[in-house]
């Protein structure tokens, strides 16, 4: 049997391409085999040491975990509960309020929970009350992760707050929706230790902590923070590449519409990536209202619908009933307009109905596909074994929305799957010379693209993302030549962090890193222009060129920076004369000549900057 092993690559590409070019067999194995990798892959990047824990009665007892290592507790179980008032936590044991609380459970929402004798609607406000007990051993401070609750809320521990997200208020009128995730920290009481949640809704069909909040200590939760956002933000930018490769297919095989559709359902796909769980969104649009978010997040895995059942209908014509079709594309396109122009709590009330029209078209899809593989289409039998599995991901991502099943959205795996598959059914039926040509062409791109992230990494700071000092010293170089040309000003700006080596003893280099980062942020947010340039000079040094400008402008450009970096309220070092994280900086103006030089006003820039430094610091100061 090893004899059979293909030892050379070109043995090697003999055996894939015969997985193509033969029975389907081969094609069944390596699907497997890339399903349990696509498993086994989401189980290390989720493998995190949670421990299931139950609070009863409104009481969790953490009194034996160890937050010394890296276990995240889970806070579910039986809270308790008062709905149609927020109480402070000052007043939470206030004997008016005894009577009043509920045993109910989180993660859950609080609609169509029993209430004093009735149904409870999903809008409204509530307070919710869980006491943790921890002990003596915990360290001082401990983290909590707040997933995106559909609902507005404050969270308080030991009556100080501690997480929030929107404005939870008590009328409509006041109330701002919010839907993200977020992580605070707490000093520890040993022994009680007391959250009080208020919840607004006004906005969504369904209030209440809709996700299952999470305890531990900072490391151990921002490690589960930042595992679920890398492995989402992994799944968008594969699906959007792979839906950018399969409508690139499209456009030089037009006559393949599965390719198409194929590629439409895989960017359907990646957005529901970026919005489900840790709502990846957020990252790139940080402001982003929630109006527009939660209909970004239900368009989604709405269209999606449409779009795989003309996906199945472009590649099994015979199987697929063309008014199947229009049924399901019409109710699926209503819905996706009812999103559009109805308000949240609309169409987030009708989302049970379209995940009934999802679950008949998943079962006719099935019959379809088993019809289609007894009449020996093509490809059949493995998009069945496929589409059953991703079904499998689906149905439980219905269940764990409904609160049904502890599970998590996992449709993202399945998709993989059924990705894997129907990339294999594509490349059935092109012919050997496509495919050889698809491999040429799949070379050429790579070595291009490699080409051009070498490229351009060669110019890129890798830790802040600005320009590195080599492209700032070729960029002015061709500024001050198109200067001398123009007869322009140009002007230099050095910047300093104040500081910042008592800052990084006294944080450590990951949070000087973090300040780094964000004090570039806030440099590259001041520039208006596409033509200045903003870079890494070196450690906490960074510089500016400006073409064009003057010293006037150059010196409003920099109060502007040291303006910005003071608003992110980043604590400065224990030695520092400043509350805050400064800047210092040196400008500097001229006219260049032919005989002039960038290094010129370099130094005079930083002639400046020494200068706003022995001046006191967080200042500019001009080149004389």
């Amino acid at each position: 049997m090893l004899k059979n092993i293909p030892k050379t690559i070109p043995e090697w590409r003999e055996f894939f391409l015969s997985c193509f070019r033969s029975n389907f067999l081969p094609s069944v194995y390596v699907l497997f085999a890339f399903i349990l990798s696509i498993l086994l892959f989401a189980n290390l990047c989720l493998q995190d040491k949670k421990e299931s824990c139950v609070a009863v009665n409104g009481v969790l007892d953490l009194s034996s975990a160890d937050f010394a290592n890296d276990h995240v507790y889970t806070l579910g179980g039986q809270w308790l509960f008062v709905y149609g008032v927020h109480i402070t936590p000052a007043e939470i044991d206030n004997e008016k309020y005894r009577t009043a609380f509920q045993q109910v459970g989180v993660p859950a929402s609080w609609k169509n929970q029993k209430y004093k004798g009735r149904a409870l609607p999903g809008t409204g406000i509530a307070t919710y009350r869980l006491k943790i007990l921890i002990g003596e051993n915990a360290p001082d401070e401990l983290s909590l992760l707040v997933p995106g609750w559909e609902s507005a809320y404050r969270l308080y521990v030991n009556g100080k707050l501690t997480a929030r997200a929107g404005i939870a208020a008590e009328s409509s009128e006041t109330a701002v929706p919010a839907w993200s995730p977020r992580i605070g920290r707490f000093d520890v009481n040993p022994g009680v230790n007391d959250i009080v949640v208020h919840i607004s809704n006004f906005d969504h069909a369904r209030g209440g902590p809709g996700m299952m909040p999470f305890a531990g200590n900072i490391t151990a939760i921002t490690s589960l923070r930042e595992k679920g956002v890398a492995l989402k933000l992994f799944s968008f930018g594969g699906l959007l590449m792979i839906s950018l490769y399969h409508i690139v297919i499209f456009f030089l095989r037009s006559k393949e519409k599965s390719a198409l559709w194929f590629s439409m359902f895989c960017f359907t796909m990646a957005l529901r990536s970026l919005v489900i769980n840790e709502h990846g969104l957020l990252i790139f649009f940080p402001s982003i209202p929630w109006n527009i978010h939660v209909r970004i997040t239900y368009l989604a895995f709405t269209l999606a619908l449409p779009v795989f059942i003309m996906l199945l209908r472009s590649i099994f014509k015979e199987e697929i009933n063309r008014f199947a079709v229009s049924v399901v594309t019409g109710l699926a396109t209503f819905y996706a307009l009812m999103i559009l122009f109805a308000s949240p709590l609309v169409f987030t009330e009708f989302v049970v109905y379209f995940q009934i029209l999802i679950t008949v078209s998943s079962i006719y899809g099935l019959v379809a596909l088993f019809r289609a593989m007894l009449h020996k289409r093509e490809g059949a039998a493995a998009f069945l074994i496929a589409f059953f599995f991703y079904l499998i991901c689906i149905v439980n991502d219905i269940l764990f929305h409904r609160h049904i099943v502890p599970t998590g959205y996992i449709v993202p795996f399945g998709f993989y799957s059924f990705v894997f598959i129907q990339a294999l059914i594509l490349a059935k039926r092109y012919t050997t010379a496509f495919v050889i040509m698809e491999e040429l062409f799949s070379e050429k791109t790579k070595l291009e693209g490699t080409a051009l992230t070498l490229r351009n990494l060669s110019y890129i700071d890798p830790l802040t993302g600005l320009a590195n000092r080599r492209r700032l010293d070729e960029y002015m170089s061709d500024g001050f030549k198109r200067a001398i040309r123009a007869g322009d000003a140009v002007s230099v700006i050095m910047i300093d962090i104040d500081f910042f080596k008592s800052f990084n003893d006294q944080n450590g280099h990951v949070s000087g890193d973090d300040v780094l980062r964000r004090v570039a942020l806030a440099i590259q947010s001041c520039l208006r222009r596409p033509a200045d340039l903003a870079a890494r000079y070196g450690g906490e040094e960074f510089a500016l060129f400006l073409p064009s400008t003057g010293i006037d402008g150059a010196k409003a450009v920099a109060e502007n920076m040291r303006t910005a970096t003071l608003e992110l309220q980043v604590p400065a070092a224990d030695d520092s004369v400043e509350q805050y994280v400064s800047l210092s900086l040196g400008c500097a103006s001229m006219k260049p000549g032919p005989d002039d030089d960038p290094l010129q006003l370099i130094r005079k820039a930083d002639q400046a900057l020494y200068r706003a430094k022995e001046k006191g610091r967080n200042r500019v100061e001009t080149a004389l």
